[in-house]
């Protein structure tokens, strides 16, 4: 009896919790990390063996695709008048467009144009979707719902990933970035239902920081975001052209990373 009462009491909790925006949130997330991982595990053999780019062109792609990174609170402070969920989804709209394009592109230069576009969705969407969750959820159960979160978030990369490894063979490598675009688009979709009164404060809204004495800091991370962000793509590369490793191997490649952050932490 008493297992049954507490069983009860725990679904009554998940409802108080799981409520029906924070369901479409979840939906969002799980549909946008599906999109990124067919698009991370395509990205490099479609690259290679369908563009024909040379390394030196992938690592200056990477170093491109990461400029609305830099400027990125300067693209905050401009939009900030805007709604959080409606910032939220013209975003996820971005990222969709630019990485759905991918499909048609045969130019080195309409594939940096289209990375930038899908670049600054992306950047833009990384810290609303975790001010949107905790909207959403509260102070109380934030961690736990923002745990579950990072779970579908990363479940999703795996299920994205490990459908190219299965259908690497019957789709063709422009098909997986017309279906990640696609659910991306979806995914911004569900997001427009959201309150418009999400992040709402009467607060003055604080002025960007800038301290000489944090110089050393600001040049760190700087250079620490280079180096991740370049590695990445020139060991795929290397992979792929150098070792042949074809569009499923690469996809398993990515299975790990995602695998190691897809358990709640309690």
């Amino acid at each position: 009896m008493q297992s049954t009462s507490g069983d009860k009491h725990g679904l009554a909790t998940a409802a108080r919790v799981w409520t029906g925006n924070l369901i479409l949130l979840a939906a969002s997330n799980f549909m946008v990390s599906f999109g990124t991982g067919l698009v991370n595990g395509a990205s490099t053999n479609f690259f290679v063996n369908i563009l024909g780019l040379s390394g030196a062109q992938v690592l200056w792609l990477a170093g491109i695709r990461e400029i609305p990174g830099l400027i990125l609170m300067f693209i905050a402070a401009l939009i900030m008048h805007l709604p959080l969920s409606r910032r939220a989804a013209v975003s996820v709209l971005l990222m969709g467009l630019g990485y759905g394009l991918y499909a048609l592109v045969h130019s080195y230069a309409a594939l940096i144009a289209m990375a930038l576009i899908a670049s600054l969705g992306f950047h833009n969407w990384l810290p609303l979707g975790s001010s949107l969750a905790l909207g959403l959820a509260g102070k109380e159960r934030a961690g736990r719902v923002m745990g579950v979160l990072s779970s579908v978030n990363a479940l999703a990369s795996i299920v994205g990933v490990g459908t190219i490894a299965v259908l690497s063979r019957l789709l063709p490598l422009r098909g997986f970035f017309a279906a990640g675009g696609l659910l991306m688009v979806v995914a911004a979709v569900l997001l427009v239902p959201l309150p418009t009164k999400l992040g709402e404060t009467k607060k003055a809204q604080p002025r960007l920081l800038f301290r000489r004495r944090y110089w050393l800091y600001y040049v760190l991370t700087l250079f620490e975001g280079r180096a991740r962000k370049c590695l990445a793509p020139s060991v795929r590369w290397s992979w792929s052209k150098s070792m042949g490793w074809t569009r499923g191997a690469l996809a398993c490649s990515c299975w790990l990373p995602a695998w190691s952050t897809s358990w709640p932490r309690r």
